[in-house]
């Protein structure tokens, strides 16, 4: 029985069989039904609206009369026109209104497997009060938990520590890079400094390799350096970054389930872009346009929103002019009345963006109660950076504000692909490695450290989606829902908005949703 279904092209949910076999339903007869209702699963409520639509008599349509007329007819005369005969329509077909069954999707009938990682979330648990202290704990922090993962890296040389380097002897270096200078000669000399001292790394020119390698390296991030101590030296053959164990495992999940994915909606902007917006919320209750796509919202369990839900007050000179809502309250309620319209079903997990009512320093806290009041619906926050177990797979959320300085500095990144930029956050192993150029709150707990290999890695903040994948992570930039700004036309960036990425965890794909129509 199964099979015929499968063989028409339907899923089929559980326990049908049963209900099948003892109201005696042809099998025949049930297939019409289903594909007249356009549907594509097999499931209880679509076989209860047909058996009653066997139990309803049909009903005697009364046929159009057609009067007959006799008459007597006359020999026709030559040139006498003929007499048009009486012509009758033929019986018109009765209209049968087949009406939509309701969307039930697949993802309904499971139970949510979601966990926040409380301890790498910086919400409510910030001890900075802007000392000098403070600053050196941060880094003191972010030494430790990257170097740790660098000493478990396969080496030929042993690791050793600024106090256990010996004039000629090869060994590994684990360091944070303090400067970078290019001598007048074309030599490359780094500061790098590890708890016990600062050493000198030198890289000839004549090692155009190296030179190449090393022309991507920045301050403040943790390196590990490969070579021989020559006082006043450290003459360096190889450089090696934290980086993904090339033995990552990709996961998957055995049930059909996906995560959509959003970021920089900017509710309460005079470029929000509300219709689209709603025609996407109407999609996930499914009003969709064909049957694979009803088959895609009908797997979507969670959905995961990257930062800047609101556009924010005061956040650039002059933003008054290009706002609707001028209340911020204002501009969470009327966030949150679009996402009481999510299927109750979905999960929804929340971190803020340097446009939402949080400090604009990272790592930034969650957002606020106050400004969640009103809504009706269970939500899930987060600080921006953020992890989340997802049916196992860990996803860690950060809205991307660092994403600026790393295209300043890092030769090759550009907003057109922010992907690339995500790829450098998981080699390097840190989401914000140059200190200085963002904001940064100078914790005792450096959280900005990607101290364990995410699963995915969802971001957003420069309205441009980008897709890859790197050593089986997922690596997701959600785009916008905001058009184009001024700002952006000044800068020249052009954004890819109502652009909707859902993975499906079963088969590890990324499928884009485009709701940009004319309105």
């Amino acid at each position: 029985m199964f099979q015929r279904f499968i063989d028409e092209g339907f899923l089929v949910e559980a326990g049908v069989e049963t209900l099948i076999l003892s109201n005696d339903i042809k099998i025949d007869g049930l297939i019409a039904y289903a594909k007249a209702q356009d549907a594509f699963i097999i499931s209880k409520s679509l076989i209860e609206n047909y058996t009653s639509s066997l139990a309803k008599p049909a009903q005697q349509l009364e046929q159009p009369k057609t009067e007959l007329v006799l008459e007597s007819k006359k020999p026709e005369t030559a040139g006498e026109p003929k007499k048009a005969e009486p012509v009758t329509e033929p019986p018109a077909e009765p209209s049968v209104n087949i009406q939509r069954p309701i969307f039930r999707a697949l993802a309904s009938e499971f139970s949510s497997k979601i966990e926040h990682i409380a301890d790498r979330d910086v919400s409510g648990k910030s001890t900075c009060t802007g000392t000098v202290d403070d600053f050196i704990s941060l880094f003191r922090d972010r030494y430790r938990k990257i170097s740790s993962i660098m000493k478990l890296q396969p080496s030929q040389n042993p690791v050793v520590n600024y106090n256990g380097m010996k004039n000629g002897e090869r060994c590994r270096f684990i360091g944070m890079v303090r400067t970078k200078t290019l001598t007048k000669n074309g030599h490359l000399i780094l500061e790098v400094e590890d708890e016990h001292g600062v050493v000198k790394a030198f890289i000839g020119n004549r090692n155009k390799e190296l030179m190449s390698v090393a022309a991507s390296a920045i301050t403040d991030e943790v390196l590990a350096f490969d070579g021989a101590y020559k006082d006043p030296f450290f003459y360096v053959d190889a450089i090696s970054w934290p980086e993904v164990p090339l033995n990552k495992q990709k996961k998957y999940i055995d049930e059909d389930l996906s995560i959509a994915f959003l970021s920089d909606v900017h509710v309460g902007s005079k470029f929000f872009m509300e219709k689209n917006f709603i025609k996407m919320l109407d999609w996930l209750n499914g009003a969709c346009d064909s049957e694979r796509e009803r088959e895609i919202v009908s797997s979507i369990k969670y959905i995961c929103i990257a930062g800047d839900l609101v556009d924010g007050i005061g956040v650039y000179p002059n933003q008054e002019s290009e706002l609707t809502i001028l209340d911020i309250y204002d501009q969470y309620k009327a966030f949150f009345a679009l996402l009481d319209r999510i299927p109750d079903y979905i999960d929804v997990f929340l971190i803020p963006g340097n446009h939402d009512a949080v400090r604009r320093g990272d790592p930034q806290p969650s957002l606020p109660k106050e400004f969640v009041n009103g809504s009706s619906r269970k939500f899930h926050f987060g600080s921006s950076p953020s992890w989340f177990k997802i049916e196992g797979l860990n996803t860690l959320m950060y809205h991307g504000t660092s994403i600026d300085s790393m295209i300043a500095n890092v030769s090759g990144l550009s907003y057109a692909e922010p992907e690339k930029v995500m790829v450098e956050y998981l080699k390097r192993r840190h989401l914000s490695p140059i200190y200085g150029a963002n904001h940064i709150i100078p914790e005792h707990d450096d959280f900005m450290v990607v101290d364990e290999v995410p699963d995915i890695l969802h971001m957003g903040h420069v309205h441009k989606n980008g897709y890859t994948e790197y050593r089986n992570v997922s690596v997701i930039n959600s785009g916008t829902w905001q058009n184009t700004t001024d700002y952006q036309k000044m800068m020249g960036h052009i954004p890819s908005p109502c652009l909707m990425p859902v993975y499906n965890m079963k088969g590890g794909t990324l499928k884009l949703i485009d709701f940009n129509m004319t309105i």
